[in-house]
């Protein structure tokens, strides 16, 4: 706690510089409709690539998982393959030209 108070101190100049220039760019972007425009277009530009670089990240993750549904799929259309295979017919009987 006694290095917070310290780091404050040290440094007050610069953090209430922060606090005003924050203050200030509020006030900028609240009542002018041109920077409001600006601000909002690059926010919604920066949210967008940090939403594609998270699903990247996300969807590299959840390969495995996507990886064991498709071998469970491989499996299971193998298995239908097998039993819907239809064998030659080997009754021995087949049908003369004659008749």
């Amino acid at each position: 706690m006694r290095n917070a108070f310290l780091f404050i101190r040290r440094h007050f100049n610069f953090l209430f510089f922060l606090v005003l220039q924050i203050i200030s760019l509020s006030f900028l972007f609240r009542y002018n409709k041109s920077h409001e425009a600006a601000f909002l277009n690059v926010s919604t530009e920066v949210t967008g690539r940090l939403n594609e670089r998270y699903n990247n990240i996300e969807y590299y993750f959840q390969l495995k998982k996507t990886n064991e549904a498709l071998v469970q799929e491989n499996l299971r259309l193998r298995q239908q393959l097998i039993t819907n295979f239809e064998a030659p017919d080997s009754s021995g009987w087949t049908r003369s030209a004659n008749g």
